[in-house]
């Protein structure tokens, strides 16, 4: 017939393996070697799996995961994974070891369009954690963790993504919510409420580029299911360049007597900042930025009035080698032994 005609198509698929090496350097975790290792496509399922090997002066991570995106051509996607992470601090070693399961489905499938973006997930988590090399004038609550405990966790969580570009967002936003229940077995008791969101809305377009304004807030709160401090291993210590800038890493939080850091069982942390281009063809933004934030002991409710602020500028270059990050921080009154001014650096490899 005169409206149909043959097609011939040769279909050649791509290559789905992916082999990456970099490295990087952040003023909040030093010198980081990182290596991944993914396959989008087992034996043509669908299926992926991912090794991912992070070697570094502050912490040494391996991550072995596996998710089929469509479970029995469901719209159920299950991801199992296994990890070993260890991380140096300041007056004590981590380590955990262990895995998880986890299911997440899209709501819009069953409540309609109003919930499109939204995802339903559960994630159970076995571990076992290590709290190792403790510094003998470390505060009571460190010293008192030191040895192995095991922790079984049931982790259900509600997201919502619009963002439009996860590597360059200009608009969108993206809310968390979740719930984490330790006690399923084990030897930590806990639980842990947290809700965060981030949010970027274009102010003014220019011929560089868009000037974008970013607000990132996120509230935790978490208390033992016995009459134990929260464990150290899931306590908050803010402070740093992914926290509140002008504070140096993991310097904020509950203190003993002794000025000794242990960390808070809840926390409240608030960036405000302005992205504007510089160099629009090289990548290269400036941002100024206000934080806010603080975390609190044990059955404390969040004091706004005592949350630590501060504020400041720098710059972040998409190079060809990765994303590059130098901000400058200036607390606002600063309390003894505390800098006037805090530079924090990240590159390449995320952290």
């Amino acid at each position: 017939m005169d409206d149909k005609v043959n097609l011939l198509v040769n279909v050649k698929e791509g290559q789905t393996g992916r082999f990456s090496i970099g490295a990087g350097f952040s003023s909040a975790d030093g010198l980081l070697f990182n290596t991944r290792l993914s396959e989008n496509n087992l034996m043509g399922t669908g299926r992926s799996a991912t090794l991912d090997l992070d070697l570094g002066t502050e912490r040494n991570n391996v991550n072995l995961s596996f998710q089929d995106p469509r479970i029995n051509d469901s719209y159920w996607a299950g991801t199992v994974s296994a990890f070993r992470n260890y991380r140096e601090y300041t007056d004590y070693d981590q380590v955990m070891t262990g895995g998880s399961v986890e299911g997440a489905y899209p709501l819009e499938e069953v409540l309609g369009e109003s919930f499109e973006d939204i995802s339903f997930g559960l994630r159970y988590q076995l571990a076992q954690i290590s709290i190792e090399d403790v510094d003998l004038d470390s505060a009571p609550l460190v010293l008192n963790s030191e040895g192995d405990t095991v922790s079984s966790s049931f982790i259900p969580r509600l997201t919502r993504n619009t963002i439009n570009n996860p590597l360059d967002p200009r608009q969108g936003s993206r809310q968390n919510l979740s719930f984490e229940y330790t006690g399923a077995g084990g030897d930590n008791e806990f639980w842990i409420a947290e809700v965060r969101n981030l949010w970027f809305y274009p102010l003014i377009e220019t011929s560089a580029g868009p000037l974008v304004l970013s607000i990132r807030t996120s509230y935790a709160y978490g208390d033992s299911l016995d009459d134990e401090p929260l464990s150290l291993y899931r306590r908050f210590f803010p402070g740093g360049i992914n926290s509140v800038r002008g504070y140096k890493n993991r310097r904020l939080g509950p203190e003993d007597e002794n000025g000794h850091q242990y960390g808070g069982a809840s926390e409240f942390v608030n960036n405000a900042e302005v992205i504007f281009p510089i160099v629009k063809s090289a990548g290269l933004k400036g941002v100024v930025f206000y934080d806010a934030g603080q975390s609190f002991d044990d059955g404390d409710n969040v004091d706004f009035g005592k949350l630590r602020k501060a504020y400041g500028y720098g710059l972040r270059w998409s190079s060809p080698l990765g994303p590059i990050r130098i901000e400058f921080g200036i607390p606002i009154g600063p309390e003894e032994g505390e800098s006037k001014l805090v530079t924090m650096f990240a590159f390449g490899a995320p952290f």
